[in-house]
This record gives structure tokens, sequence and C-alpha cells, in this order.
């Protein structure tokens, strides 16, 4: 499924225009409580032995979750926290908000190291720098893209020029149950504090989304 870019330049700023307080309210405390968690895991380990990665958009099976994260964590036993958070903040529940502050704070704070993201986020912020750029590093994983997805993630921004910024993941299996992966692009962030561990994560991410056959497997 190719990606479809769903705002426009102006649709982007009438919305702003509008919720610019909403924003800067919900920005305001979700950043002091996004701190002070921050902190307390920051008090207890060197940022090189932490990790983080985000799920973003809607909700995954907590069943499957758990499994996941607990792989996830098995293959990185170097690190003291390997941290992943489901924010579905596009599920329409009463958590929805406090996810979207969560991501808000994630940006605004340039915290964490790799993220999956709707890409209708990623071009938003892919334009401002905030994705590392992937050819030197994953360019196995790229060739895998068909050449019209592969163009939806190539960006040409003021820092870097033109990369490729993302890999989608509409052509992967990935999260079965409830993630829908068809607008979904998997990024690492630019402004990482752990980048060696946070490629290693990104492509084993991309590797267990192509290894990993979960349809069926849980009941």
């Amino acid at each position: 499924m190719v990606f479809k870019a769903r705002i426009s330049k102006k649709t982007l700023a009438d919305h702003f225009k509008y919720y610019v307080w909403v924003y800067v309210v919900a920005l305001v405390l979700s950043v002091t409580f996004f701190n002070m968690s921050i902190d307390v895991i920051n008090g207890q380990a060197p940022r090189e032995e932490q990790l983080f990665s985000y799920v973003c958009g809607e909700s995954i099976s907590m069943q499957y979750f758990v499994i996941f994260h607990e792989e996830m964590t098995e293959a990185f036993p170097d690190m003291k926290y390997v941290v992943c958070e489901n924010l579905a903040y596009n599920d329409g529940t009463t958590q929805a908000s406090i996810y979207k502050n969560k991501f808000l704070s994630l940006v605004s704070e340039k915290y964490g190291d790799v993220m999956i993201l709707p890409y209708n986020e990623f071009t938003d912020l892919a334009k401002y720098g905030y994705f590392a750029p992937l050819e030197d590093d994953f360019g196995e994983y790229i060739d895998d893209v068909d050449p019209v997805s592969l163009k939806t993630v190539t960006m040409n921004t003021e820092e870097n020029g033109t990369h490729v910024y993302g890999i989608p993941l509409s052509h992967l299996e990935f999260f079965p149950y409830d993630y829908d992966t068809s607008d979904k692009v998997l990024v690492l962030t630019s402004y990482s504090q752990n980048v060696e561990n946070a490629k290693k994560l990104f492509a084993w991410y991309l590797d267990y989304m192509l290894e990993t056959d979960w349809y069926g497997t849980i009941n």
C-alpha cells in the first residue's frame, strides 16, 4: 500500500491557528510530568545503558505487547533500561489525550531513540530534522522497500539535504491484532544519546517484523 500525505501546509497552519493555545497548555503540563519520570531513570543509569522506543498511533494487544517487550529486553542484555511504550493517541479513548501529550513532550524534549509513527506525524517532523538519514546504515532494508513507497519517506531538509528518513511498514507483518501498519513509518531519532545501540534497536525492529509470524500464535 502506498502512503498518501493526509495534510497540507494550509491544513496544518489552520489547525495550529485555532488550537495553538490547547497545545501550549498540554505541552507545559506534559513536559513537567515527563521530565520528572525521566529524571528518575537518568539518576539510576548512564544514558549509554538506556534505550527508549515508542510505538505510536493505535493500541496494541497487551498480551502480545508484553511478549514483544520481553524479547526486546532479552536482545539487549547490556542495557539497564530497555523501555518500549505504546502511545495510543488515535484510539479515541479517555487515555488518548494523555498519550498525545506525552508524545508532544518526547518531541519537545528531544527524547527517545526509535519510534513507529503514523505517516502524517512523520512528514511534519522529518522536515525539521528530527530523524536521522538511513542510507549509510540500513541500505539492505531500504532495498526491500518498493520505489513508490520509498519516495514517500525520502525528504529534503535544510540540515542534511535529501535522504531516506524512515522505513515504511506497510509491507511488513507487525502487531497483527490491533495495530495497522499501512500508514506507519519506523524512524531513528537524530537526537539519540545512545546512537550505536539505537541503530541496533532500529535493525532489531525490522528483523523482528520480517522474521516473526504472530498470526494465530496467541490465544
